[in-house]
C-alpha cells in the first residue's frame, strides 16, 4: 500500500511541475500605443489607442521590445507614426526617466507628426517599464533646448473634449 501511495504522490508532483512550466508562460499582454487610422475627437483614446500583444518581456530587452513596436501595428484601425528605417539605437531607464534614443531618421517628423510619435512612444514606455517620465532623444538631430524632449503622464492629453 505505501509504495502504490509513493508511486501515486511522485505521479501527482510530476504533474504539478510539468504544469508550472507551460510554454508561453512567461508572456504579459503589453499595450503598443498607435494612431487611429479613424480620429474619433470628443472620447477618450480618440486620436491614439493600444494595440495589446503578448511577449516575453522578461526575457527580452526593452530596446528589442520598442524596436519591435516601431515595426507598427498588426490590425488596420491603426497606423504607425514612425517613418520607415527609424530605429531605438539606445534605452536606459534611471530613477523613473526613461531616454529613448532613435536614430536620424526619426528627424524627418515635423510638427503633430513628430508630437504624435513622441506620445505614442511615451505612453507605451510608461507602460511597459513603469517609467513616470519619457525622455526622446535623436542622432544628430536637435529637438528642443536640451537637446531632447520630455513627455509625462501630465503632458499626454487622454480626453478631447474640443468640438
Amino acid at each position: 500500500m505505501k509504495r502504490i501511495l509513493t508511486i501515486f504522490l511522485a505521479a501527482v508532483l510530476l504533474l504539478s511541475i510539468a504544469g508550472c512550466s507551460a510554454p508561453g508562460g512567461g508572456e504579459e499582454e503589453i499595450a503598443f500605443y498607435y494612431k487611429r487610422a479613424r480620429l474619433s475627437y470628443g472620447e477618450e483614446n480618440g486620436v491614439i489607442t493600444a494595440e495589446y500583444r503578448s511577449l516575453d518581456i522578461q526575457n527580452t530587452e526593452t530596446i528589442t521590445i520598442l524596436n519591435l513596436y516601431l515595426e507598427g501595428p498588426k490590425v488596420t484601425e491603426l497606423t504607425n507614426v514612425f517613418p520607415v528605417g527609424c530605429e531605438v539605437l539606445e534605452f536606459s531607464l534611471a530613477e523613473d526617466v526613461a531616454t529613448v534614443h532613435f536614430n536620424k531618421i526619426f528627424g524627418q517628423l515635423q510638427d503633430m507628426s513628430r508630437t504624435l510619435a513622441c506620445v505614442c512612444m511615451s505612453r507605451t514606455v510608461m507602460e511597459l517599464t513603469g517609467a513616470k517620465c519619457v525622455r526622446i532623444r535623436a542622432e544628430d538631430v536637435k529637438l528642443g533646448s536640451e537637446d531632447y524632449l520630455e513627455f509625462d503622464e501630465n503632458s499626454v492629453l487622454y480626453f478631447d473634449s474640443s468640438r
